[in-house]
């Protein structure tokens, strides 16, 4: 078994993106007109068109939502893919990702190492979701940023974890600590605003009209995201 490489970090990322690439472009108009009502439940109405996003950060969250969250008649986008397109030829590279979708999820994460040779930052679940599981993601843009400036360190991240599993799972070389990438965006957060943040968390997580706990997670944090969401220290 090969031990985790940058380039291997590489060739998941492309083809994980390629393959979503391809739903995103067969379902765009009807999943993305289904998720508009959903994720803007908090400061918009039944009948809203479209979501002014204010940064890009917010729109790859939208994306990340329509793609591997919202589920329409029951399925989600790439599960009806895979079912209706089984003569093309993304198919196969599609399925290899179908486990690390599957055991995706997002929620609240605090540092509590990186190994910057590696690009690699190891986290623990504020939240709680995936209770007594050390996640670690490889980002070495991220990396790079937080050893430039170690107060870095201190910020909260909310973001998409996508673990390497199936035919990446020798990616994964620590029994302790389940390696895998962020969806594309992360919302940063000061940790004095922790307590804060969890309690207006569950209060909007009340108010969105989606019923799954993972998809009132994205909702909430993207409108906390325009309240508390920081920049991290560049220098």
């Amino acid at each position: 078994m090969e031990n985790y490489t940058l380039n291997y970090y590489k060739t998941f990322a492309d083809d994980m993106k390629n393959s979503l690439q391809t739903v995103f472009d067969a379902y765009n108009g009807y999943f993305v007109q289904e998720a508009i009502p959903a994720f803007g439940s908090i400061n918009s109405n039944e009948n809203a068109t479209k979501i002014n996003f204010a940064n890009n950060a917010h729109k790859n969250c939208f994306t990340d939502y329509v793609l591997l969250e919202q589920r329409v008649n029951k399925y989600k986008a790439y599960e009806i893919f895979l079912e209706e397109q089984k003569e093309a030829t993304e198919i196969a590279l599609l399925n290899k990702f179908v486990p690390s979708f599957e055991n995706s999820y997002t929620s609240l994460f605090r540092i509590v190492d990186i190994d910057v040779e590696e690009g690699i930052i190891y986290f623990d679940d504020v939240l709680g979701v995936n209770e007594g599981q050390e996640i670690a993601i490889i980002d070495k843009t991220l990396s790079d940023t937080i050893d430039k400036n170690p107060s870095n360190m201190n910020f909260l991240m909310f973001f998409r974890f996508i673990p390497f599993l199936g035919d990446f799972i020798d990616l994964n070389d620590d029994e302790d600590t389940l390696k895998g990438m962020s969806a594309g965006y992360i919302y940063f957060f000061e940790p004095q605003e922790e307590r804060t943040i969890i309690k207006e968390y569950k209060k909007m997580a009340d108010k969105v009209r989606v019923s799954k706990s993972s998809s009132k997670r994205q909702i909430a944090f993207t409108e906390l995201d325009k309240k508390y969401g920081k920049k991290l220290l560049l220098s």
